[in-house]
């Protein structure tokens, strides 16, 4: 019981001092504008604030008015007091010169009520006064001042807040919506660049800026200022008021100067604007220069500012071609210039020298004409006739003659102009005189071009040579030449020697043709093969005459397909007798096997008499010497068609289902000697391109496919059974040798020493080829069978046997040399390799024995280190979730403390007894009272649900201040700083009512300082403690970070995408900060295969990028995660999402990243691989521009302090997977592109020369153009 009296008197002294906190500070909030306040601390630091901000002679109100220097002027202001009171009349120019400046100073002020007070009793030529001020300062071109200043439109604080507006003119309405205030341009050298024209305004007020943008040109007025010791401190002043000021929200005076200090980048900055009138000034370039830059950071920016960037980016958008002239323009001016004089001097001479040629022809038109008529003499002196005639043909005294042409055709002809007769009449002319009569007109038939008179005499002298015809090669060589081919030859003797050479090459049970028909062996079958043909012939309507008459047409040229002619052995009506036969009796077995039987059931009876029979006669009729010619066959077959080509495509070689879908038949357009050559073509298949082959030297490197094996070689079967597919190809790691597989038993043994005969015969040795690959590999027991190329039922002793047979015999083709070249070329290339894989090959069985034993070990250390990963994984989550300090490295970089030290606002225990925060306790607790009026819940409800997660918000800091901090002490913490933060956060997301205390209190530079303090990692308040306020009062803190003022500008809250809290991580955020991080980072991209990138030096800034074709462009949203490369036909496209840089965003970014240098999960890295991807591509002020004209960096900063900036950071960056990825594909495309990156370069080095070179080719071919425009030629 005593506990609930206690928590309840605590609740109700905690009402009671809110609510005198809240009076307090709303009676002092009740004064807003009013208020006439000091120079702010950061202001009154710049360089030479003292001289800016205190007054030298005399004090106005009480900030300065016990100042020593300044006591003298006491007495002299009560004279003049007493002197305006008496009216007294006199000049005060002198008076005015010296204070003119004092009267001026912020905190040198009075009311302007006193004012008003005294001008009621006596009228004041307040216009005067201000002209007399401007007189004293010395401005060379004063403004003109409104009367309405004064007239009752505006009513000012005070002095300086009139000469302020009288400075600004009228006000100019200007909407805030679709208006920028980060700038694609950082001088006025740039805008020069681009085609942008400086001017003065007409007058001198602040407020009148303008844009007009012409056919050429864009073009900025802007008025006039006047920079002396004295408008130094007047500026200032009212820098210092806007920045003060609570109801000031145009920002005039800033947004002006703001818009000059954005100009104003370098001292040739300054000298372009002075040279346009623009800045008169009495210091030096670069003192005008570090006065602007030093104001720049406490400039506010107005719609002028804001506006006045939207229409030079619009500018930029909308004329990019006339801006990439313009670049060119300016950037090669002086190569321009003397390129254009240059042409000028050689147009100059080209002129002179058409016009000496003009008035020349002109003259020679007339010596011939006039000859012709035979008025020479009239024309020319007696003496001078004779030297004109030898003086026209001299070979250095010729014009072109397609000048005379068209001089004649102009001037003599006009009617001919369009017909061409004009230039044979001219040629008809002078060539009568030149021969003197002798000759009328060229030689019939000449066609040609004549070059000039000269050339002309000499075609009437000379007769054209005749064209010899072209040599055609005899149709008797090549019938020669083709019937070499088709010979039906016997095995050759040496071949037929091998081993079963018998067996191989002699028939068995039928003989087709004359070469074994006597022998023995066959003799049964002659009988049976006269039956089959009756049955073939009496399967169709034609008649067994017929069949015979059309193989007697074809006797004598199949007689002479064989080899062997048999004259004296064999008739010719034997001969046509068994040709008859023979065809027959092989077409009608080719039908048997493919299915269409005869009428007679004879044949399928004596076939399937035996299961043996069919395998012999199918081996016979594969023999070279068993062979029938092809026109036979085809004339049997114009009776009676067979299909022939599905016999051959269903050939059982390789008794593999897959093999008899690849074998080409007739329809390869190859027309066969016989049967054995259909089969042989179609099992060579089509023609494999293959790179030029050359003799391979040392092909005793590899002696077998074992061998090949274990230099890392690894042979495969082809994925079709031609023999020409054979290819060789390498990988990272091993060479793939690919081999058509063969089929080797005792019948494919038959047919492939046939196929080998038939080549010996022949030109075409595909298959001998293949086999001495085979032959090559093969010289161990097993190694045929190494990438199953070799199957069947032999065993491997045979099989090696049989190739043995037939190696000495076997002619390399063309392919033979592929193989053994690309073999020796991966021994040398990849000599390490090969020796690893040797060794791997020959120790194979240790290593494995060794692996087995380390995975052993490795699996029971894995289960000790899963335990202790366990526990220490519990600890890292706990550590995710700290809200920690930031780290010392990273606090000492460059601006550190500015970065993340509070200015105005401490949140959380880290900073709350600095005294710069102080003041604000009071405004938390006024902001919390606000925060807990609800008509629901009382502020001890609010407080309640903040103690009772106060323990747990406790753990969430590093640091615990437990001998610091008591429990009351912290949760009162908790409560005030979670208040405040939710209550700002409602004011921002218009949550807030209008008559709240923040919404009065909060001016635009307190916002600044307030939402620069609230992203500090030192300055955040557990997210437990907001949930559990937000319990009972919704904040639609989602809202809040959408909202934010990282990206206030409108383009790009346009690319950020809407979405829930928490979008793209599913995970509850630790503290604002943390969401914020969140919420910029968006959703985890799916990056493939990303492994550690080398060659990081490859590329060193984004100029490299541009030098080697890589076009670096702007993602479609600004999530730092939407990192994307790709690559078309020419160039490769690096996309990066926007960022954007002030003084703000400064903060929030280094604050970022000191978060992730916080956590231990490295997939959290994201903004550190999104900055250091910016980092790696910024080396230099010349890539910082890129990346603004690219509308990647958006900032408000000079090149110079952007990369200053990441430039600091980067040595503390941890980039991962995003950083990784870029870097991986930029060293792909460098290394598959070479040939195109180093065309890229050579562009981009000597784009200059290139443009050059071009344009003098272009104007060359103008004036060529226009000279064969003028005179055309025939």
């Amino acid at each position: 019981m005593a506990s609930v009296d206690q928590t309840t008197a605590e609740c109700g002294e905690l009402a009671a001092m809110m609510k005198a906190s809240n009076e307090k500070v709303r009676a002092e909030a009740q004064l807003g504008k009013p208020l006439i306040q000091k120079v702010p601390d950061p202001l009154r630091s710049i360089e030479n604030g003292a001289l800016y901000f205190n007054p030298e002679i005399v004090a106005i109100g009480p900030y300065h008015r016990h100042d020593p220097q300044l006591q003298p002027m006491e007495v002299v202001k009560k004279a003049a007091a007493h002197d305006f009171c008496n009216s007294t009349r006199h000049s005060v120019e002198d008076f005015y010169r010296k204070i003119g400046k004092d009267i001026l100073l912020l905190e040198n002020q009075i009311p302007w009520v006193v004012l008003e007070a005294l001008m009621s009793l006596r009228r004041v030529r307040i216009r005067w006064f201000a002209r007399a001020i401007v007189s004293s300062l010395e401005m060379e071109s004063p403004p003109q001042f409104d009367e309405g200043a004064v007239s009752g439109y505006y009513k000012p604080c005070h002095l300086l807040d009139l000469v302020r507006e009288s400075y600004l003119g009228p006000s100019i309405e200007s909407k805030m919506s679709g208006l920028t205030r980060f700038s694609l341009f950082s001088s006025a050298m740039e805008l020069t660049e681009i085609g942008v024209r400086f001017r003065a305004s007409d007058t001198s007020r602040f407020r009148d800026i303008s844009f007009r943008s012409g056919l050429l040109f864009g073009w900025l007025s802007l008025p006039p200022i006047q920079i002396d010791d004295a408008t130094q401190a007047v500026i200032s002043n009212m820098v210092a008021f806007e920045t003060c000021a609570v109801g000031v929200t145009d920002y005039g005076v800033g947004s002006y100067l703001s818009l000059l200090a954005l100009l104003l980048s370098s001292e040739e900055d300054v000298k372009e604007l002075r040279s346009k009138k623009m800045i008169f000034s009495d210091v030096s370039d670069g003192q005008a220069l570090a006065f602007l830059k030093s104001l720049d950071p406490h400039l506010g920016k107005g719609t002028s500012f804001m506006q006045v960037l939207q229409w030079l980016n619009d500018y930029y958008n909308k004329k990019r071609v006339r801006i990439f002239v313009h670049k060119i323009i300016y950037r090669n001016f002086k190569f321009i210039l003397a390129a254009a004089s240059v042409i000028v001097f050689f147009v100059t001479i080209l002129q002179t020298i058409f016009t000496m040629m003009v008035f020349d022809g002109c003259f020679i038109i007339e010596v011939i004409i006039k000859y012709w008529m035979g008025k020479t003499r009239e024309y020319l002196p007696p003496l001078d006739i004779d030297f004109v005639e030898s003086d026209l043909i001299l070979f250095e005294n010729q014009i072109p003659f397609f000048v005379l042409e068209e001089l004649f055709r102009i001037t003599v002809v006009p009617e001919l102009a369009t017909e061409g007769g004009g230039r044979e009449l001219l040629k008809n002319l002078a060539l009568f005189y030149l021969t003197r009569g002798a000759a009328k007109q060229l030689p019939e038939g000449y066609n040609g071009p004549i070059y000039h008179l000269l050339h002309l005499l000499h075609i009437s002298l000379c007769v054209p040579p005749q064209v010899p015809s072209p040599l055609v090669i005899s149709e008797k060589v090549g019938a020669v030449f083709k019937s070499g081919k088709t010979l039906i030859q016997r095995v050759p003797e040496p071949f037929r020697s091998i081993e079963n050479g018998a067996e191989y090459f002699n028939p068995q049970i039928v003989a087709i043709g004359p070469y074994h028909r006597d022998d023995p062996q066959v003799q049964p079958t002659e009988e049976i093969k006269k039956a089959i043909a009756r049955d073939f012939c009496n399967s169709t309507r034609h008649s067994v005459e017929e069949f015979y008459a059309k193989v007697g047409e074809v006797a004598g040229e199949a007689r002479s397909c064989y080899a062997d002619r048999f004259d004296d052995m064999i008739s010719e009506k034997e001969f046509t007798d068994m040709m008859f036969f023979d065809g027959c009796f092989l077409l009608a077995a080719i039908a048997y096997d493919t299915g269409e039987a005869l009428e007679s059931s004879f044949l399928k009876t004596w076939m399937t008499a035996t299961d043996y029979r069919w395998y012999l006669i199918s081996r016979d009729w594969m023999l070279l010497e068993n062979q029938i010619p092809w026109v036979v066959l085809e004339a049997l077959m114009s009776l009676r068609p067979v299909p022939i080509n599905r016999f051959v495509q269903q050939f059982p070689f390789t008794m593999f289902g897959d093999y008899n879908n690849t074998l080409q038949g007739e329809g390869s357009g190859h027309k066969p000697c016989h049967l054995l050559d259909l089969v042989h073509h179609g099992h060579l298949g089509p023609e494999f391109k293959q790179e030029d082959e050359k003799a391979a030297a040392g092909w005793s490197l590899f002696s077998s496919a074992m061998d090949l094996a274990e230099v890392g070689v690894r042979i495969r079967a082809s994925k079709t059974f031609y023999f020409r597919d054979i290819s060789f190809h390498r990988d990272l790691l091993f060479g793939r040798l690919s081999l058509p597989p063969i089929f080797v038993n005792s019948w494919s043994q038959v047919l492939i020493a046939n196929m080998v005969a038939f080549e010996l015969c022949s030109v075409d040795y595909g298959v001998s080829t293949y086999l001495r690959l085979l032959v090559l590999l093969i010289n161990k027991r097993g190694g045929g069978r190494e990438g199953a190329e070799i199957k069947g039922d032999n065993a491997d002793r045979r099989t090696l046997d049989f190739f043995e047979s037939l190696s000495p015999h076997l002619r390399p083709g063309d392919n033979f040399w592929y193989v053994p070249e690309r073999l020796n070329d991966y021994y040398k290339n990849r000599r390490v390799r090969v020796l690893l894989h040797k060794f791997i090959y020959n120790n194979f069985k240790f290593i494995l024995a060794a692996t087995s034993a380390v995975i052993f070990f490795v699996t029971i250390l894995q289960t000790i280190f899963t335990e202790i990963n366990e526990k220490v994984r519990a600890e890292t989550e706990l550590r995710k979730t700290l809200i920690q300090k930031v780290p010392d490295p990273l606090r000492s970089i460059e601006n550190g403390a500015e970065y993340f030290n509070p200015k105005i606002v401490a949140i959380g225990p880290y900073h709350r007894g600095d005294p710069q925060v102080q003041p604000m306790e009071e405004i938390k607790k006024a902001a919390a009272c606000d925060f807990c009026n609800s008509p629901s819940h009382s502020a001890e409800e609010f407080y309640a649900k903040v103690g009772e997660v106060a323990g747990e918000a406790r753990s969430c800091y590093a640091d615990r201040f437990d001998d610091m901090i008591s429990e009351k002490e912290f949760t009162d913490m908790m409560f005030f700083d979670g208040c405040f933060l939710l209550e700002v956060i409602a004011l921002v997301i218009d949550d807030c009512p209008p008559y709240s205390f923040l919404s009065r209190w909060m001016t635009l530079p307190c916002w600044s300082l307030i939402s620069r303090d609230l992203m500090l990692l030192e300055n955040q308040i557990p997210w437990a403690v907001l949930e559990a306020l937000m319990s009972l009062r919704p904040v639609r803190i989602n809202q809040f970070v959408q909202e934010f003022p990282l990206t206030t500008d409108v383009d790009f809250n346009r690319l950020l995408t809407k979405g829930e809290e928490g979008e793209g991580s599913g995970r509850k955020p630790c503290h604002i900060l943390d969401l914020m991080r969140d919420r910029y980072l968006g959703p985890k991209m799916e990056q493939k295969d990303i492994k550690v990138a080398a060659g990081m030096s490859l590329f060193s800034s984004a100029t490299d990028l541009a030098e080697v074709g890589v076009r670096i462009r702007a993602s479609k949203t600004f999530h730092f995660r939407d990192i994307i490369f790709d690559r078309d036909l020419l160039f490769g496209r690096l996309s990066l999402p926007p960022i954007v840089i002030s003084g703000l965003t400064q903060v929030h970014i280094a604050n970022m990243v000191a978060l992730e240098r916080c956590t231990v999960d490295e997939s959290d890295y994201g903004v550190g691989s999104y900055l250091s991807v910016l980092a790696l591509l910024m080396s230099g002020e010349e890539d910082v521009k890129e990346l603004r004209l690219k509308r990647i960096m958006h900032s408000v900063l000079s090149d110079r302090q952007t990369l200053d900036f990441f430039e600091s950071l980067s040595l503390h960056l941890l980039p991962r997977d995003n950083y990784r990825y870029v870097l991986q594909r930029l060293n792909d495309y460098y290394r598959k592109r070479r040939v195109r990156v180093i065309l890229h370069k050579f562009i981009y080095k000597n784009f200059k020369f290139i443009l050059a070179v071009t344009s003098a080719v272009i104007f060359f071919v103008t004036i060529l153009q226009t000279i064969f425009t003028v005179y055309p030629r025939k």
